[in-house]
């Protein structure tokens, strides 16, 4: 296999243009890290590989944003070479571009350690798969169909060289075809320090010269992309029209629906072992990410876990809490409500059941309540009224029980001690 450039969205190696490797069922190298099938990664959860290049690895994985959305999307980690600085300038060069033409990056971050990015999920075929099924079937349209998506490469680089950017990567296997029609071009080497844009040009023509061997097209020299893109689309104006997405599917309709299944099925599992978040505290969690300590801990599993450890202990805390709080609030509303009853009964003092000893059970749940204080307030003005009226018809021994139940209702009343040891005196 010496010699072979690892290809980005499939398991085994890419051989040079018309060589099959040398061992084809090869198994597929094992994920780097340890990672595995619904593993979480920041925001996201892996679903399948869909392959092992130079610097990354490339997987679909489910993304869950703000209010609970998922999509499908494909997550390149790094792979741990130290470069990672590096990678994620790059991502965020590329995730200011927006071309129908380019792959879409989302967002990059890091996460146990290692920078990454997610991008749009393109459900199709790279351009060197879809040459070597060509070939295989001898497909009829196959010329008109390498100028629109070379023509459509090529407006592609137009875009990047007027941003003062260099792909650097266009090659077969970083141009997709989606089943829908659309070409998009992928790569994270995008160089603003070193504009070279006739590299990226020469590299189009090189990568015609390969699909279309005998065709005028390749003739040269162009002076820029849009040049390129000029001639290509001149010459597919004298050719049949093509649907893009038709021929994907006429080539690899078995191979998509196939994964197309997969990824479905996968989903699936996802959503049953990490339901999505919703709402604020999905946006906690996220903002959390970003910090300085979110971004440390994701670059340390050991800390990571004993902060999982102690938020599940924070969690189950707050839960007995809450619990206790919702306990305490209807055996509140229970003791009001026998409040309330006992006053409108007029069973204010005495022995038994009386609203002085309804009140003391209120205050017993909550005793700065301000239910419960309103309801002290207004039991202590009608006591004291009471108190009054039996001290005016010289029934001092029932004002001293008026303004004994007072002191229990609200100790704290101005001028209480007072009437008290008054009435007792007078009592005598």
């Amino acid at each position: 296999m010496a010699g072979l450039k690892p290809h980005p969205f499939t398991e085994a190696p890419t051989p040079p243009h018309g060589l099959r490797p040398a061992r084809p069922d090869a198994p597929p190298l094992p994920w780097s890290g340890g990672l595995k099938p619904l593993d979480p990664l920041g925001n996201h959860q892996l679903l399948e590989r869909l392959g092992r290049g130079n610097l990354a690895e490339v997987f679909v994985a489910r993304s869950v944003i703000d209010g609970g959305v998922e999509k499908v999307v494909a997550l390149a980690l790094k792979l741990d070479d130290g470069s990672g600085v590096r990678f994620l300038e790059a991502a965020r060069i590329a995730a200011a571009q927006q071309h129908k033409g380019l792959v879409q990056v989302f967002d990059c971050g890091e996460a146990l350690g290692r920078p990454y990015l997610t991008m749009e999920y393109v459900r199709g075929r790279d351009l060197e798969t879809l040459s070597r099924r060509a070939r295989e079937t001898d497909h009829p349209l196959w010329r008109p169909f390498v100028l629109r998506v070379l023509a459509e490469v090529a407006r592609a680089l137009e875009h990047l060289h007027a941003q003062g950017l260099t792909h650097r990567e266009v090659s077969l296997d970083n141009v997709l075809v989606s089943e829908f029609g659309e070409v998009k071009l992928m790569g994270l080497s995008l160089d603003p320090h070193d504009p070279n844009p006739q590299a990226d040009v020469a590299a189009v023509g090189s990568a015609l010269r390969a699909l279309l061997p005998t065709g005028a097209e390749a003739d040269g020299p162009y002076g820029s992309a849009r040049e390129l893109a000029v001639a290509l689309e001149q010459a597919l104006a004298r050719e049949p029209g093509v649907e893009l997405g038709e021929i994907v599917r006429s080539l690899c309709s078995a191979a998509l629906d196939d994964e197309k299944r997969r990824i479905a099925e996968a989903t699936l599992r996802a959503r049953a072992a990490r339901p999505a978040t919703r709402g604020p505290l999905n946006r906690l969690w996220r903002a959390a990410a970003r910090t300085r300590p979110g971004q440390l801990l994701a670059r340390r599993p050991d800390a990571r876990k004993g902060l999982s450890v102690a938020l599940a202990v924070l969690v189950a805390a707050a839960g007995v809490v809450a619990a206790k709080r919702l306990l305490d609030a209807r055996a509140l509303g229970r003791a009001l409500e026998h409040l309330d009853e006992r006053m409108n009964a007029g069973a204010l003092n005495g022995p038994g059941d009386t609203a002085v000893s309804a009140l003391a059970q209120a205050r017993s749940v909550s005793a700065r309540d301000p239910r419960v204080e309103a309801r002290a307030r207004e039991l202590a003005r009608v006591l004291e009224l009471l108190a009054a009226s039996a001290a005016q018809r010289g029934n001092h021994r029932e004002a001293v029980v008026h303004l004994g139940a007072l002191a229990a209702a609200d100790p704290g009343r101005p001028g209480l001690i007072v009437k008290l040891v008054d009435a007792h005196r007078r009592a005598q």
